[in-house]
């Protein structure tokens, strides 16, 4: 799967992930990953729809799902629109009454923040639940358990964006759109396993 950095104006610079988990061929990113480790039962804990980035990121993972016949129930998809704490998400979520098996996050950190909440609740990460994080922030912080996320190689999206940033400062008559592509991997963790 691959990243692009793109200016979007003279003024705004995005890095954005286009269809993320959509349109990838090595059945290696989460939603994928979860119906392929047995999920059944799937959830996504996101952030605001206003930012752009994870209306890719939840769609890339409806549709990776969709494309294997399963369809995300709209109650299982929780956005914070209301600046809530995860945990006040995940009591909308409720994971024990719907039976969720599969959990895709926004980012490593509300991943966190729901492991964190789901071992007071005494529900076991992965024994009884998958959890899938996005940003591989576990290579640059020590966490307590090794989380299976997705690794956008931050240092070469950030080098991307810089030069091409400058590049748009130096000629600021310059308005063309340009884009750069970016390796993501799978970082295999111990939040997820194979489901009965």
């Amino acid at each position: 799967m691959k990243i692009l950095v793109a200016l979007q104006s003279s003024h705004l610079l995005q890095v954005a992930v286009p269809n993320l988990l959509a349109v990838f061929h090595l059945k290696v990113f989460s939603g994928y990953k979860l119906f392929d480790l047995g999920g059944k039962n799937f959830a996504y804990i996101g952030v605001t729809r206003k930012l752009n980035i994870n209306n890719e990121r939840l769609n890339g993972f409806l549709k990776a799902l969709k494309n294997n016949d399963v369809i995300v129930p709209e109650a299982n998809i929780i956005l914070n629109e209301k600046q809530q704490t995860t945990r006040q998400l995940m009591d909308t979520l409720d994971v024990q009454k719907k039976k969720i098996d599969s959990i895709f996050c926004f980012n490593d950190q509300i991943a966190y923040e729901v492991i964190g909440y789901l071992s007071e609740k005494g529900i076991k990460v992965p024994e009884d639940i998958n959890i899938i994080g996005f940003d591989n922030l576990q290579s640059a912080i020590i966490y307590p358990i090794k989380l299976t996320t997705i690794d956008a190689d931050k240092p070469r999206a950030a080098h991307l964006a810089l030069v091409s940033l400058f590049s748009k400062i130096k000629d600021s008559e310059d308005t063309e759109v340009t884009g750069k592509i970016v390796d993501v991997t799978l970082v295999e963790g111990n939040t997820t396993k194979m489901r009965k």
